[in-house]
């Protein structure tokens, strides 16, 4: 499912949380209670300064929820999309990723993807075509913390391994 309509700009954790169990209730989504679980994905920048706020959201979905957890922002999993991406753009600009501060009209790390992509990762729709080197980016995620509970402060990502368990059919016991 995705967030759609009145609902796509969507983005504190708080709210996807209450989304995702209201979407659990429509009928016509046919959700599964004994089956499925929802993703939620969030950016833990938001939470630099407020470490008992993040873990008070990871404790308010921890029993329905699967979160989906990037730091500072999405654009991090996207870049670990391209070979060598972690070693050539993201460990040398470490602390400048982590910061995200901005540039020109981007954050930091959204101007690096645009650098190495060519793509305005908020607007182009070929976005979708990253998807073909998901085991490129599953495996750089490696290199960056995975630990949802210490993310805050860290360069973090764990949707690649998530990814990787759904492929693995792990994701669901």
């Amino acid at each position: 499912m995705e967030k759609t309509g009145e609902h796509e700009t969507l983005s504190n954790p708080k709210v996807l949380i209450e989304f995702a169990e209201s979407q659990k209730k429509v009928t016509t989504n046919h959700f599964d209670s004994k089956h499925d679980q929802m993703i939620v994905v969030f950016d833990a920048d938001i939470y630099k300064k407020k470490e008992k706020q993040y873990q008070e959201i990871l404790k308010l979905g921890q029993k329905n929820t699967i979160f989906a957890v990037t730091n500072p922002s999405f654009e991090l999993f996207l870049l670990l999309h391209y070979e060598n991406s972690y070693e050539d753009m993201i460990a040398p600009n470490a602390e400048d990723v982590l910061a995200n501060r901005k540039v020109g009209k981007r954050r930091y790390i959204a101007a690096l993807f645009t650098e190495r992509s060519g793509m305005n990762p908020k607007e182009n729709p070929a976005i979708d075509e990253l998807a073909a080197d998901i085991d490129v980016a599953i495996s750089q995620e490696r290199k960056l913390n995975q630990d949802i509970e210490n993310a805050v402060g860290k360069l973090t990502s764990n949707i690649g391994k998530i990814i990787q368990e759904i492929k693995e059919d792990k994701a669901l016991k």
